[in-house]
């Protein structure tokens, strides 16, 4: 067994990387399977086609900060 003792950590931080290489990304989801459920949650708006469907399952569902979570 050998030990290292360093001067400089291995890992880099946060801190020490430049704001140049930082980068951020905007994904438009477009429609999906949620998008029912957070018209429900926000407006109280039902699709015709899935809105006994959506109002039943509402409930397992909340919304923080626009983001649909499931209740486990």
């Amino acid at each position: 067994m050998t030990q290292e003792t360093l001067k400089t950590p291995r890992i880099s931080t946060y801190d020490s990387l430049r704001e140049e290489s930082l980068h951020n990304f905007l994904v438009d989801e477009g429609k999906t399977w949620m998008t029912p459920y957070r018209r429900y949650l926000v407006d109280s708006l039902l699709e015709p086609n899935k809105g006994r469907v959506v109002m039943k399952n509402a409930n397992r569902y909340t919304l923080v900060d626009g983001k649909l979570f499931r209740h486990g």
